[in-house]
Formats: structure tokens, C-alpha cells, sequence
């Protein structure tokens, strides 16, 4: 077993912003941009030799369809803008609400 000592990774530094529009009473779309700037790693209070800091972007777009008053549907595409970002990533969401105390 080999000990590291304290390993300190990179603080995070960032930010998003974005853009929904409701297209009718069941239907909206999305548009966000999220980055991230991640500084260097830490070991024992110094900066590991070779540690650079990543600047993780991504543009995302997404589709909300109301199913009903208790469920929606959700699917969204990223699209990394950076070379630390990952390529694509995917995702569906189906939020769901129940009525747990009922008059």
C-alpha cells in the first residue's frame, strides 16, 4: 500500500446560463451554455508536477413534453465545446408527482 499523503483536487470556478421557451401549454424548449474552469491539483499543499488547469465547456439543448398534470417527459443533447468537455452526452428524464396527502 502507498500512501498519496492529502490530495487536493482542483478547485472549481463556474458558471452556466440559459434560455427556455415555452412553445405552447404542454410543450417547451432549451438552450444553456455551461463552463467550468478547474484548477490544478494539490498533493501535501503543492501543485502536482504536470497538473494542468481544464476549461470544460458545453452547449445543451433540450425538449420538455407535458404527458399529463402529474408527468412530463424530458430529453436533452450536450455538446462539449472544449477539448476537456466530454464529446456528447444524452439524457432523458421523466419527472413524475404524487399527491401524498390528499384532503
Amino acid at each position: 500500500e502507498q500512501d498519496f499523503g492529502k490530495i487536493d483536487p482542483g478547485d472549481v470556478i463556474g458558471g452556466s446560463m440559459g434560455l427556455g421557451l415555452s412553445i405552447n401549454d404542454r410543450l417547451s424548449v432549451a438552450l444553456s451554455y455551461d463552463h467550468a474552469y478547474v484548477l490544478k491539483t494539490k498533493q501535501n499543499g503543492s501543485y502536482v508536477s504536470g497538473s494542468v488547469p481544464l476549461q470544460i465547456g458545453s452547449f445543451g439543448a433540450g425538449i420538455t413534453w407535458r404527458r399529463n398534470q402529474r408527468s412530463s417527459y424530458s430529453f436533452f443533447l450536450g455538446v462539449g465545446v472544449t477539448d476537456d468537455a466530454p464529446d456528447v452526452s444524452l439524457g432523458i428524464r421523466i419527472p413524475t408527482s404524487y399527491d401524498l396527502f390528499r384532503d
